[in-house]
């Protein structure tokens, strides 16, 4: 049953305080680059321009004749007004600088909380189809899955991930920042369940929480670009709630360390708190996935 904001507050989830990985993970970074780009104002396609070359340029991470997959969130049928999904317009900034950097094959992939066909449509994602060179897939049960091991899991052991990201060369994430009623928040982390086949485990076998952690331990995004223009601060994940505007574009290359510094961006529930907690992210901190201290950060601010 979903949360009343009351109820998530007593839940603690804001107040307590040698996998097999894929292919495309852990890319050495250059020295000296930001933790995280925080871009400000603009028009998305700017934002996003001026987020990637705070990191070194999007030939950092996308080579000639390479298969990319980007994953947004397109979890719900809903509009990008209501900022329950990215912004399309977010979405196709990034297949614009990779068709740029020449990419062989450009995908956009996500396996949607409601009917797939449908939130594709309804966030305006699905239109990305027109774009030549530009496969839109909506992920469902059928899609073709791969099982991957987790040794170091702690609840979840293994996890079956959409084949199509395994197989990718370059995998970049898109998630919208937004409330969740059983995790507090949703960023980057909890968008790796975007893909893959079963969700319900994470909800009914597993501690949620550990279950995000886990999965990130074995599916991780080479970039990390949120939308977070619009945030949803309210009545998340799907909707309709409380809508505040940051007007920014945030790029990393560490899940858990974006999605740390983005809880700072907003009030969630009318509340202000830190990365340290949100359940998933102290956890994540505490099995090595990324720094969550702020303070610690290399934060590069843009304002366009």
């Amino acid at each position: 049953m979903p949360f009343s904001r009351r109820e998530f507050l007593k839940s603690g989830l804001v107040l307590t305080g040698g996998a097999l990985l894929p292919r495309w993970a852990d890319a050495a970074a250059p020295a000296n680059m930001p933790d995280v780009v925080h871009v400000t104002g603009g028009t998305p396609e700017m934002a996003v321009r001026r987020a990637i070359e705070g990191l070194g340029g999007i030939r950092r991470f996308v080579r000639a004749g390479q298969k990319v997959v980007i994953s947004p969130n397109v979890g719900f049928p809903n509009p990008p007004e209501m900022a329950t999904t990215t912004d399309p317009l977010v979405v196709r900034a990034i297949i614009d600088l990779c068709k740029e950097a020449r990419a062989g094959k450009i995908t956009v992939a996500n396996y949607p909380v409601r009917d797939p066909d449908i939130c594709f449509r309804e966030s305006k994602i699905g239109e990305l189809a027109s774009i030549n060179g530009v496969e839109v897939i909506p992920l469902n049960a059928n899609s073709a899955y791969t099982t991957v091991q987790i040794p170091d899991g702690v609840d979840a052991k293994e996890v079956e991930v959409a084949t199509i990201v395994r197989e990718a060369d370059v995998f970049i994430a898109a998630p919208i920042a937004k409330t969740h009623s059983s995790t507090g928040v949703t960023f980057a982390m909890k968008l790796m369940m975007g893909v893959i086949r079963s969700r319900g485990p994470f909800h009914s076998r597993y501690d949620l929480n550990q279950a995000i952690v886990d999965l990130s331990k074995v599916v991780k995004a080479n970039l990390i670009i949120t939308d977070a223009q619009r945030a949803l601060v309210t009545r998340g994940p799907g909707g309709p709630g409380t809508i505040v505007r940051p007007n920014a574009i945030l790029a990393g290359t560490n899940q858990t360390t974006v999605d740390a510094y983005t809880v700072g961006l907003a009030q969630w529930y009318n509340r202000t708190f830190t990365a340290e907690q949100v359940r998933h992210l102290q956890l994540a901190s505490e099995q090595g996935l990324g720094e969550i201290d702020v303070a610690k950060m290399n934060v590069r601010r843009v304002n366009l």
